[in-house]
Formats: structure tokens, sequence, C-alpha cells
């Protein structure tokens, strides 16, 4: 049952990933053409900044998703329950946290100072956060939602119910385009607060209809699953805040060491290849649940044969990424966005490695979430954290290196991570299975 409905979210997967990519793709296209690339930069750099609020759930999404797989994998579903119950209660409190701290920041602190501007925040620029805000207490507040069916192996749907919401609001820009003036707080809205609502509303009823469990929101739950959700979304939200700091600061760093200019250049080829990357995000989401199944259910054979399919998985996808950037991405990005932005060849070359070792260190992290192994990636996270910005200070200041020289940096730090990553996965699962 496990690899079949493995097949199946897989498969709902990559088609609804598929189509919510195409349909971003060339939104990205209008919006190049339609936004000034400063503009654009600030929005993307905003979204980036926002997105560092997303992360106060306390790790519960993580947590949350492990232990609804291994209740469900002992038939213990009043447990799923009771998980399902206390997560919710620690998003709200997140959630409000995570508002609190943003309306400190902007009003106390101001955005102009994080991103280091020399002219005043404009009105719409501030809107925008605040949209950019309410939109990520959404997602939070879903979270524990979209854990628990993927923890039922039933993540399909959710993948499903967020691309659907995605391309609603995508059709929805397009429409209102013609008759309205467009401004950064404008994307925001219909960008990002509108398709998180949506997929928050299908979300829930997906899990009210499909995961049989029977849940009382306004009780007050069991104290023991609420302390073990904490417990373990707690660790995981330790490793989330340093993965926050390696993976989603680049559009930021770069807006205060360079320009909003080169975030747009950035932004432009990194999502030329997350059209590859999306292939581990299809692979990721179904498969951290199953892995936990499996382990729960002591299935070393499936185990074994998962690591041997993942590893063949991951040495195609990166031939992939390495042809990609090599024949066809000058080609594609001449095709859809002209001479709009022009991305130079050595930040393409050096965001293809950047790329092929995001492959590997996601892999492994899955297979580490799974089993609970997380000091080795908290080590490890921390350590990139800690070199990654006087690295990127010294490249850029000292060395005069522009974003590609940037991207490079992050290439060789993410290399080491996924060597260490790697021998760690190996060595504890065929020590588990031998025990």
């Amino acid at each position: 049952m496990r690899t079949e409905q493995l097949s199946m979210n897989l498969g709902a997967t990559i088609l609804a990933k598929g189509v919510s990519m195409v349909a971003q793709y060339a939104l990205l296209g209008v919006l190049v053409r339609h936004v000034g690339a400063g503009d654009l930069g600030i929005y993307f750099a905003l979204a980036s900044f926002a997105a560092w609020f997303g992360v106060l759930d306390i790790g519960v999404a993580h947590g949350l998703r492990n232990r609804v797989s291994q209740s469900f994998a002992q038939g213990r579903l009043e447990d799923a329950a009771d998980s399902l119950v206390a997560g919710v209660h620690l998003s709200v409190v997140s959630a409000v946290i995570m508002l609190i701290v943003g309306v400190a920041c902007e009003r106390l602190v101001g955005l102009g100072w994080f991103f280091n501007l020399a002219r005043p925040v404009t009105n719409a620029e501030i809107a925008l956060f605040y949209v950019l805000l309410g939109a990520a207490a959404i997602r939070l507040g879903a979270k524990p939602y979209q854990a628990v069916m993927q923890g039922i192996l039933k993540g399909r749907f959710v993948d499903l119910s967020t691309s659907l919401s995605t391309i609603l609001a995508i059709l929805v820009f397009v429409a209102v385009l013609p008759w309205v003036d467009l401004n950064v707080a404008l994307l925001g809205v219909v960008l990002e607060l509108l398709p998180a609502s949506l997929s928050a509303l299908l979300t829930y009823v997906l899990v009210v209809k499909a995961s049989n469990l029977r849940f009382r929101l306004l009780g007050k739950g069991s104290p023991a699953a609420r302390r073990d959700v904490i417990s373990i979304g707690g660790r995981f939200f330790i490793v989330q805040m340093l993965t926050l700091v390696v993976y989603a600061s680049d559009a930021y760093l770069i807006a205060v060491m360079r320009s909003p200019e080169e975030v747009t250049l950035y932004q432009v080829a990194y999502r030329f290849f997350s059209i590859i990357l999306v292939g581990i995000a299809v692979l990721n989401i179904p498969l951290w649940p199953a892995i936990a199944h499996a382990i729960a259910c002591r299935d070393f054979q499936w185990l074994k044969r998962a690591i041997i399919w993942v590893l063949v998985f991951a040495a195609t996808l990166m031939a992939g990424v390495l042809a990609f950037s090599s024949f066809a991405f000058e080609l594609l990005r001449e095709a859809w966005l002209g001479t709009a932005v022009v991305v130079p060849v050595d930040l393409v070359t050096h965001m293809a490695w950047y790329s092929v070792f995001f492959v590997l260190v996601s892999l492994a992290s899955v297979f580490l979430n799974a089993a609970e192994v997380l000091r080795v990636q908290f080590w490890g996270y921390l350590a990139i954290a800690l070199v990654k910005v006087p690295a990127l200070l010294f490249v850029t200041r000292a060395l005069g290196w522009d974003v590609a020289g940037m991207v490079l940096v992050d290439a060789v730090l993410l290399g080491g991570l996924a060597l260490v990553f790697w021998t760690v996965v190996l060595r504890y699962y065929r020590g588990v299975a031998h025990a």
C-alpha cells in the first residue's frame, strides 16, 4: 500500500507542480514587461524577507507529519487526531506572534533599514509588506492540515488544491491587469494573499472529508500530544531557521550587497532552474511520510530500495540540470523574455552547480528528517549560516564579485553539506537495518 500511495501522490504532485510552474513562468514574462526591474526586485526581496516570518510555526508541521505518519502506520487514529488539535493550537499562537513581530519590525525599525535603502520606503511597499505578512500567517495556520494529509499518505490532494489556488490567482491577475493601476501592493494581494487563502480553505475541507480523523479544534486537546508536538517541533524549528538563512536569504542579501536589479537577474536564473528543481519538491513531499511510515513498520527492505531509487533519480536529475545549463537555458530565456532581461553566462553556470548540490542536500534531508536525525543537520546548517554572510561580504566588497560570484559561494557551501549529509544517511540506515 505504501508504494502504491507514494506513486499516486507522486503522479498527482507532478501534475500539480507542472501546471503551476508553467503558469508562473508565463506570469513572470508578463511581470517583466509590465513592472520595472527595480520594482520587481523590491517585490521579490520583500517576499523573501516576509518568508522569514513564515517559519515561526516552531516546526509544528514537520513534527506533526512524522507523528501522524507513525500513528497512521500503527492504526492509532485517536493519537493522530490529538496531534492535529495540538498542532492547530500551536500554529494559531505562532501566527499571532508572527504578526506582532512583523508589525514591530516595520513600525519600530523600518523596512528601509533592513534593505539599506537610500530613499524613503513608499506606501505601496509598506502595504505590500503587510499583505505578505498576512499571507504568511494564513499559510502558517494551514500547515497542520497539510501535514496531516501528507502524514496519512494523501498529500496529493494538498498539492492539487495549492496548484489550483495559484492558477486561479494568476488568472485573476491577468484578468484585472488591463483595468487597474499596477503597483507592488496589488501584486501581493492577488499573487500571495489570494492563493494562500484559497489553499487554506480547500485544505481544511480535505482534512474534514478525507482523513477519517475525529477532532474538536475548540477542545483543550491532549496535554501529552501538545508536549510531544512541541518537543519534536522545537527541534525541527531550530533546523528550519538555519535552513532559512541558507536558502531564503539570497534575494535579501543580493539587494543589500548589490542592487534590486541584480535580484531580478538572480530570480530569473533561479526560476529557470526551478523547472528542474521542482522534481525535488515533487519527490520530497510524498517521500518523507512514506519513509516515516516504513520506519514505524520496520520495513527495512523498502527503505533500502528507496535509497537506491532516490540516488538513481538524483543522478538523472543532476545530469539534466547540467545539460539544461549548457544547451537550453539561453534559447528558452530569449524566447521567454527577449531582451528585457539578459542573464550573464557565469551566473547560469554557477546556478547550475548550485542546483546540483541542492538536489543532493534536499534528498538526504528527507531521509534524515523522517528518522528524526536532526543533530547533523543542525551542525551542518549552522556552519553554513555562520560562514555564508562573511564570505559573501568578502567576495562582494573585497573582490568586487557580482551576483554570479555570490551564487558560486552558495554552491561551494552546499557541495560540502551534501557530502556530509549523504555519508550520515548511508551509515545511519545501514546501522538501523542491522540493529
